[in-house]
């Protein structure tokens, strides 16, 4: 703005000179020709001043187009000024979001953690019966083998011993039989040591006392399977 101002002062300045030109002109030409040389200088003065107009006609629509671009490109700075605050706010809840997830996730494998040490807790306490389990089914074919050895015909329990015995074991729990009772592997039990002790020819003291104790054995099996 400032150098179409600086042209336009130029421009009139110019006008100025021309005008004083022709006073000049006036003022020295003769009465003869004075009317028509007033004519022919007024007609340059229209030309000056006509193209003056032009030039700074289309010099002022060359500004108003400017602004128009200064405008247009103002309100696409203000759109992705709203766009950026818009993204910046999406951008912030993204954040949380994540984090939300992010502490979600250690709860989680928190709760995987504990419920590992759980399963590994329950897989020991499983060992533990499974053996007590083994034991006691030892025990039973100790004290059937006991009864056998004693000159009953048939273990008095050996039923129930069939229920609750080796075949439920191994189809539920995948327990292996144990070994069948020989003194070799168990001697000196605290059941033969009892039985020493009672007279040899007294066979039905000596079944009373080991099926009291197959009752015993699997009173307590039947107690550990419902551990």
């Amino acid at each position: 703005m400032q150098t179409y101002s600086c042209n336009l002062a130029k421009d009139f300045d110019e006008y100025k000179q021309r005008v004083k030109k022709i006073d000049d002109s006036i003022k020295n030409a003769s009465s003869r020709d004075f009317e028509e040389s007033i004519k022919r200088k007024q007609a340059e003065l229209y030309q000056t001043l006509q193209k003056i107009f032009q030039r700074y006609e289309k010099k002022i629509s060359q500004i108003e187009k400017a602004f128009s671009r200064l405008e247009s490109d103002i309100n696409s700075l203000d759109h992705k000024k709203t766009r950026i605050e818009s993204l910046t706010e999406e951008n912030e809840k993204l954040k949380k979001s994540i984090e939300y997830e992010k502490e979600e996730k250690e709860r989680v494998l928190l709760k995987c953690n504990e419920m590992q040490e759980i399963m590994y807790q329950k897989a020991d306490e499983n060992d533990l019966l499974n053996q007590k389990i083994l034991k006691l089914n030892s025990e039973i074919r100790h004290l059937h083998d006991l009864i056998r050895d004693n000159g009953a015909a048939k273990p008095m329990s050996a039923d129930k011993f069939g229920n609750l015995g080796m075949n439920h074991f191994e189809e539920n729990f995948g327990i292996i039989s144990p070994p069948k009772y020989t003194p070799e592997l168990n001697p000196d039990t605290q059941y033969t040591k009892v039985l020493k002790s009672l007279p040899k020819n007294n066979v039905n003291q000596r079944l009373k006392f080991i099926n009291n104790e197959i009752q015993r054995v699997e009173e307590e099996l039947i107690l550990s399977i419902k551990e």
